[in-house]
């Protein structure tokens, strides 16, 4: 076997409640919160302390719930509720039309038992980890270390996103201290890395030298060598996913890319630069994917992942038009920029099964989506979220608390946005600096200092956003909040859920993290509250 496609390491509330417990049993938050500059402990523990209620003592998200009450003991407990990878669809079938062979893992964590048969019995020669949803170090390393404790022939490559970022941002030193701690034989540094991959098996295969292979870095006598860097220019059109390689692993629910990259350039996040120059699949090869899919008879539900599905306009009527046509009835979902809504999309997108929608709204303040280079107005989101609401679309908005420039008085018009405009549910976190992000580039202007979670500027800093955000989730009322950790709504349509049931539990949920920001010391969530909540997701359960 040429190459295994190792699938996503995902971090659940089960691998950090001891840390959790022990972080609150010893009050580590009341002393973080009188420390005159920010810890980044606290800030990482304040980024999922909205995912979780107690329950006898006990930290318990709507994943434990979902677990004990909707699966219980039955045929479904042992069931993965994983969507299938688009990442290992696109390189299995670019690996295969190039002529190597290749097998894979979905989820890297409920399927260590298969992927340890595989690595002990199976003739590997190489294990392929991407790294497009990472975003720390420690998830990669224990995909490596796993690996190597069950056969330390195989070579390991480790490539996407996260690896670009961290080869293009650290200084030498750090660099050479990251590559050791991950200890992989081979980095592939490009936000594509197709090509890559391939240059690397056929010299595996040939015995020839890596010397000449761009964008990789490699081992060499423990000493690690750079390539020359070189941008891959693989076209998206002409790469399409062969689905019908997969029909006995795709879900109910599977995600659909019709583009790379982003058109738009906000001054919070840097995916428009890693992910390159924009490109965008026709229709016509959109189509082709979306019969493929179709045709495996298994698929109930698309999500449909670009960054902005419904920009440029016309093409994404094209698209909503080719699905009613040809009638394929899933159910669909997708991020989308609401001020782009009109009442002519919204029919289209109502008999085109539309069940659901994702809103980067970030702000409602319109200074600070100035700030962010949104291109957006707030009167535009007020007609999008008005048109959603009235044609009956679940939404849920996201937003950013704490962008520079923020300061209370913005940020309650943020919290006044929701309250007025009732997105169905919200989500909300604070500022994430990212070195790489526009803004960063203004941090003299702004006076930014610190990264990632922790960071300060001239109107705010980390731990102000936090209490924010505390204060706006404990009060707000017409919406309700969505959690950002232990919790993926879409994937439970792979067991067997329903929109108005994930709707139920989300809402007793939101019940709880009330109860638990006005009484931080309680030790339970109320009994009521933990019935409804047992309630929503026993109702139609499959026994």
């Amino acid at each position: 076997m040429d190459c295994l496609i190792i699938g996503y390491n995902e971090k659940k509330l089960k691998h950090v409640k001891s840390i959790i417990k022990l972080i609150e049993a010893l009050k580590l938050p009341q002393l973080f919160k009188t420390f005159p500059i920010n810890s980044e402990l606290y800030m990482l523990y304040k980024a999922i302390y909205y995912s979780w209620i107690r329950y006898k003592n006990e930290p318990l998200s709507i994943d434990n719930i979902v677990e004990e009450y909707y699966l219980g003991n039955g045929p479904m407990k042992k069931k993965s509720n994983a969507i299938f990878s688009p990442t290992i669809a696109y390189l299995g079938t670019y690996l295969n039309r190039r002529g190597f062979t290749f097998d894979y893992v979905n989820s890297f964590n409920e399927e260590k038992e298969e992927l340890s048969e595989k690595l002990k019995n199976e003739d590997l020669l190489t294990v392929a980890i991407s790294t497009t949803f990472y975003q720390q170090v420690e998830p990669i390393k224990e995909i490596v270390d796993f690996i190597k404790k069950y056969n330390r022939k195989v070579k390991i490559i480790a490539g996407g996103p996260y690896i670009l970022n961290q080869v293009q941002g650290l200084p030498r030193r750090s660099l050479k201290r990251f590559l050791n701690t991950i200890n992989a034989d081979f980095y592939v540094v490009n936000i594509q890395g197709e090509t890559a991959l391939t240059e690397i098996l056929r010299a595996i295969k040939g015995n020839l030298p890596y010397d000449q292979i761009k964008n990789i870095i490699y081992k060499d006598h423990n000493q690690y060598k750079r390539n020359e860097f070189e941008p891959e220019k693989n076209k998206i059109e002409e790469n399409t996913i062969d689905w019908s390689l997969f029909s006995s692993s795709i879900t109910p629910l599977q995600i659909v890319r019709t583009c790379v990259s982003c058109q738009f350039s906000c001054a919070f996040c840097d995916f428009h630069k890693i992910g390159g120059k924009y490109q965008a699949m026709s229709v016509e090869a959109v189509e082709k994917e979306l019969d493929m899919i179709y045709n495996t008879g298994r698929v109930k539900y698309l999500l449909f992942t670009d960054d902005t599905f419904n920009f440029p306009v016309k093409r994404f009527k094209e698209i909503l038009k080719l699905m009613i046509r040809k009638k394929y009835n899933f159910k669909w979902y997708s991020f989308l920029r609401c001020q782009f809504l009109d009442s002519e999309t919204m029919e289209l997108m109502k008999e085109s099964n539309c069940d659901g929608v994702l809103l980067g709204t970030e702000s409602g303040s319109q200074k600070i989506l100035d700030n962010m280079n949104k291109e957006a107005t707030v009167e535009g989101y007020i007609k999008g979220l008005d048109l959603l609401n009235k044609y009956n679309i679940y939404n849920c908005a996201s937003f950013i608390i704490g962008f520079p420039g923020e300061t209370e008085e913005t940020a309650r018009e943020t919290i006044d946005f929701i309250e007025k405009y009732r997105p169905n549910f919200y989500r909300m976190s604070t500022w994430v600096c990212l070195p790489a992000s526009p803004i960063y580039k203004q941090k003299d202007k702004y006076k930014i200092k610190g990264e990632g979670h922790v960071w300060s500027h001239a109107t705010m800093d980390a731990k102000t956003a936090a209490r924010i955000i505390d204060d706006a989730i404990m009060n707000i009322k017409n919406s309700f909040y969505a959690p950002i950790f232990d919790f993926d709504s879409l994937a439970y349509y792979n067991w067997g859920m329903n929109q108005d049931q994930v709707a139920d539990m989300q809402i007793a949920f939101d019940a709880g993290v009330k109860e638990k920001l006005r009484d931080p010391g309680k030790r339970s969530v109320s009994i009521e509250i933990y019935n409804k909540l047992k309630q929503a997701a026993m109702s139609q359960s499959i026994q």
